[in-house]
């Protein structure tokens, strides 16, 4: 018991669960920042407050998507950004991470636009679970912290 005692105490020891998530926000409420997968969410249903972001928005603040690809019958238009790699597996801490994850899909935001207006987002990305103990886990070394500046929308 006191071996235990001294390993949890004296460095980190836990887990973490990484996996791929997708969500879809009609309408989107987009980062003004770049095309970071987790600057989306869904915009407020007041429709005097409702932000319309067109093609021309996208260029200037987010610059070109890697692919565009057009529906003929529906007059659509899907704006993909593609943001690297998403990775799947676990990470074990025992005094320090070993990760036992390998990438399965491509992190991206698609865009779709109508009549050059964006109508709806979709967004693949990392998602994950944590839990850490040991010394500092909740405000020291052994917290996995990640923090995203998405600046303000329009």
């Amino acid at each position: 018991m006191f071996a235990l005692c001294l390993v949890i105490c004296q460095g980190c020891v836990g887990v973490m669960i990484l996996r791929t998530k997708t969500e879809t926000f009609q309408p989107p409420k987009i980062s003004n920042f770049w095309p970071d997968v987790h600057c989306l969410s869904q915009q407020e249903s007041v429709a005097t407050n409702t932000i319309h972001y067109t093609g021309t928005w996208l260029q200037t603040n987010w610059g070109n998507p890697a692919s565009i690809t057009f529906q003929p019958s529906s007059r659509d238009e899907t704006w993909t950004y593609d943001r690297g790699l998403v990775w799947n597996g676990c990470v074990l801490y025992v005094g320090m991470p070993i990760p036992l994850i390998l990438p399965t899909a491509r992190a991206k935001i698609e865009l779709v636009l109508k009549d050059g207006q964006v109508i709806r987002a979709r967004v693949v990305r990392n998602t994950d679970w944590h839990a850490v103990t040991g010394f500092g886990a909740h405000n020291g070394p052994c917290r996995p912290t990640w923090s995203y500046d998405c600046g303000n929308g329009p």
